[in-house]
């Protein structure tokens, strides 16, 4: 388990002072690579073999959006390895110890060079420290598109801005696409599987559809290869 202290500071929030989601989805991200400081020996794996854990899905409840100014607790923690792929927990706490955000994901193990899957040896896994399964409401990770038709909502071109020190769009820049289409504050949970990485240069068509309790978004490339697929789940209306 890693613990990382954070404040909700102004270039995370909204005109409302409350932290964006990409606010929080950084937070989460940078927790989680920072984790690799407390497991030296997994750390040395993927640099010497040219590895790098890229994240392949997220399941993201927000029970309440953190304000500006909390100070907040983020925990990351790995409860178990299948062959080329991690799984963790990264929850939010606030200052009474209470989740405030809830999350999983499944993290693959990637030569960063071809591309290719690799899987964790027995030894490496052995060193690593697995703690237990959190607490969550835990959906499938497999995410099937609605059968409505999708609809064209925007076009971008990735820039340099979008790319992160893998060389890939940053994982929150897809969700963040998205977001320009949608009341944010009214999201109870967010999914998003990660299909094909999207580099500088690349053409991104997003598409969007709903079904009875969500909305998807696609980002998709001009030839149809899908880069990922998103869902948010609504509030309620009270």
């Amino acid at each position: 388990m890693f613990s990382l202290p954070i404040q909700v500071l102004p270039s995370s929030v909204n005109e409302k002072k409350v932290m964006r989601v990409t606010g929080i989805l950084d937070a989460l991200q940078d927790t989680s690579v920072l984790w690799l400081d407390s497991a030296p020996e997994f750390h040395q794996f993927l640099n010497e073999g040219g590895l790098g854990m890229l994240l392949a899905y997220r399941q993201m409840d927000i029970l309440r959006f953190p304000k500006y100014k909390e100070k907040l607790r983020v925990e990351t923690s790995v409860f178990d390895c299948k062959k080329t792929f991690g799984y963790r927990n990264t929850f939010i706490y606030d200052k009474d110890g209470e989740a405030i955000v809830k999350t999983w994901s499944v993290g693959a193990f990637v030569n960063m060079q071809t591309g290719a899957l690799t899987r964790l040896p027995a030894e490496i896994s052995n060193l690593t420290q697995f703690d237990s399964k959190k607490e969550m409401e835990y959906v499938d990770r497999k995410m099937s598109e609605p059968e409505n038709v999708f609809e064209l909502r925007d076009t971008r071109t990735v820039q340099h801005s979008d790319v992160d020190f893998y060389g890939h769009m940053n994982n929150t820049k897809y969700v963040e696409k998205a977001l320009e289409f949608v009341d944010e504050s009214q999201i109870r949970r967010l999914r998003v599987t990660y299909k094909k990485s999207a580099l500088y240069g690349d053409t991104i068509i997003l598409e969007s559809a709903k079904s009875e309790s969500s909305e998807w978004f696609r980002l998709r490339s001009p030839e149809n290869e899908v880069f990922a697929l998103i869902e948010f789940t609504y509030r309620e209306a009270e």
